[in-house]
């Protein structure tokens, strides 16, 4: 899995760096090597630099496309507050190199690179910065950041003003701003360039397709259905039957491992469920309680629990019994998660939820603004304190049991549409039915796999137009994606 760092994390390890041995000058001229290596060969360049050392690995880069006998101006916002960005601001003086406070107006070069500001940014961008980040962006020239886009917040990826960049070279690790809140749509392209800072302690991850061998092995031909464990999906009411999404989320099941979907709909509405339904199993039930879900959960492998499951109080009943299955893992998402919470987060299960930020933010009794301030933070301290495995949906998707952070980035806008969270549950519900004692693993593939058969649905049917039976098309594409991978 490929490191993720908290700028808290970044700040110890640079620091931690530099006491076992490498100076922060070394650092910095490997930070400029880096960027100048990742720059685009152009006739003539810009560089933008801020007061600290982010504008330091700028004025380094200035020093060698002097060298390679480019054209290189600097644009700064101030002068270097920083030893070592005044050490180098000084030498690209020495060198002649045409260094300008900028004052307003347009500007332009065939590629500016961005060195205003770094990951420890937090604020907004404000004053002079703020203007030369938007001439960056009104420029029409091609776009280096260097670390992170100036303005974005290396935690959150919030960043009101921030320059839209073509390419970001990330120093030393990739930061959770480069994924979550506003980056997708700030970063074009995003690479990583190790310059020989160790981290300090345990890190996020990134999840990518090699990190799931062994989730989806190659079947054996001497094997039957049962081998594969058996997904049941609990959802749907009279006012949400949601046919075709209920039918959805157990083909996804199916198509993302398990042997067998059964699918318990109330009795009510089964008649309009049933004619969606070829592969999977549809097992009406009279009332959503004890008596008449132990029969319909026997043999489980796993269960996915609230979509379209309405505010009916039986509900609270059903959730109860539920939750009390220690041989199971279960998954709540939707009205599910409206009654754990009412019900209390008590449990015996091998518990996921699966909410998006207001949603979470209802169950951790905090704003969505601090939900999308702090998304991994509060996922991972309310996973610890509760005793489950969350998933967290947006932009980039956060999987945590409170120990483990792992971060998936797959998806794209057109998934901002009804029935792809319901989607989403069936996959994992899938994957879950046989790797049941592997809750945040599995979470993670199924973010994987939902996001890129997204990706893939998109491709096809654009972002405007694309519904969530579109991504079911594609999970067997993405699925096939991993196992590729893992050959």
């Amino acid at each position: 899995m490929i490191p993720v760092v908290s700028n808290e994390l970044m700040r110890l390890s640079d620091a931690e760096t530099i006491l076992q041995g490498t100076s922060g000058r070394t650092l910095m001229m490997r930070a400029g090597e880096a960027l100048y290596r990742a720059l685009p060969d152009r006739p003539d360049y810009l560089i933008a630099v801020g007061t600290g050392n982010n504008g330091g690995d700028g004025y380094q880069v200035a020093l060698r496309l002097h060298e390679a006998e480019k054209n290189v101006k600097i644009l700064r916002t101030g002068p270097p507050k920083t030893d070592l960005s005044e050490s180098f601001a000084k030498e690209c003086g020495k060198r002649g190199i045409s260094i300008e406070t900028y004052s307003g107006g347009k500007i332009g070069a065939s590629v500016i690179l961005d060195c205003i500001f770094g990951t420890g940014f937090s604020k907004e961008a404000e004053g002079n910065a703020k203007s030369l980040i938007e001439a960056i962006n009104e420029s029409g020239s091609y776009v280096v950041s260097a670390d992170i886009n100036s303005g974005l917040n290396g935690d959150n990826g919030i960043g009101k003003t921030a320059v839209r960049s073509d390419l970001t070279v990330a120093i030393g690790a990739y930061k959770a701003g480069h994924f979550l809140g506003d980056a997708k749509d700030l970063i074009g392209d995003l690479v990583s360039a190790d310059i020989g800072i160790g981290l300090a302690k345990e890190p996020y991850y990134l999840a990518e397709p090699a990190d799931f061998k062994g989730f989806l092995p190659k079947r054996k031909h001497n094997s039957h259905k049962y081998n594969y464990g058996t997904a049941v999906i609990l959802g749907g009411s009279r006012m949400f039957s949601g046919a075709a999404k209920l039918a959805n989320l157990s083909l996804s099941a199916l198509l993302s491992g398990a042997g067998l979907s059964r699918l318990i709909v109330p009795e009510e509405i089964a008649s309009s469920v049933g004619p969606y339904l070829l592969e999977s199993t549809l097992y009406p039930v009279e009332r959503f309680d004890e008596t008449h879900l132990s029969p319909a959960f026997e043999k489980a492998s796993s269960a996915a629990v609230g979509m379209g499951f309405g505010r009916s109080e039986d509900r609270t009943e059903a959730l109860r019994y539920v939750l009390s299955r220690p041989d199971l893992p279960v998954l709540i998402d939707a009205d599910g998660l409206y009654w754990m919470k009412k019900a209390g987060f008590d449990h015996d299960c091998r518990l996921l939820i699966t909410p998006h930020a207001a949603e979470f933010a209802s169950l951790a009794d905090v704003t969505v603004s601090e939900v999308q301030n702090d998304p991994i933070g509060l996922a991972k301290d309310f996973a610890a304190r509760n005793r489950m495995t969350v998933l967290l949906k947006g932009p980039a998707t956060v999987v945590t049991d409170g120990q483990k952070v792992l971060l998936v980035d797959r998806g794209g806008p057109g998934m901002a549409t009804a029935g792809s969270g319901d989607v989403l549950s069936g996959i994992i519900a899938g994957i879950l039915a046989s790797h049941p004692e592997e809750i945040t693993e599995s979470a993670a593939l199924g973010a994987w796999i939902a996001g890129r058969a997204g990706e893939l649905a998109e491709a096809e049917k654009g972002a405007v137009s694309m519904i969530a039976s579109d991504t079911v098309r594609h999970i067997p594409d993405a699925v096939l994606e991993i196992t590729a991978e893992k050959d």
